[in-house]
């Protein structure tokens, strides 16, 4: 009886020791991600605010003076629009996710 349990008790200890090393991993990685999401936020923020400041006066000036204006995506509106949407919505979807933790 001894060794059967002794037995089972290996098998569960080294099954949450592969999970305990992934745990860790997991902690890793997210201490990676904070510092990334921080620097998606930081981007955000700064397209955001560029959108809703200089966007329309720039956006005017190159296509009245620069003929290649085409290569700046960023002077069409739909685009960064989206771009600023999308992520919003992203962030909606990770805020649901992490109340569920």
């Amino acid at each position: 009886m001894k060794d059967k349990n002794t037995s089972a008790a290996k098998k569960r200890a080294g099954e949450m020791q592969i999970l305990y090393e992934e745990v860790l991993q997991d902690n890793h990685e997210f201490r990676k991600f904070i510092r990334s999401f921080k620097e998606k936020k930081l981007r955000l923020d700064l397209l955001t605010q560029y959108y809703s400041s200089n966007w329309k006066t720039d956006r005017d000036v190159i296509y009245a003076q620069d003929k290649e204006y085409e290569k700046y995506t960023i002077l069409s509106e739909d685009p960064v629009f989206n771009a600023i949407e999308e992520q919003i919505i992203l962030m909606k979807e990770l805020t649901d996710l992490l109340n569920q933790y």
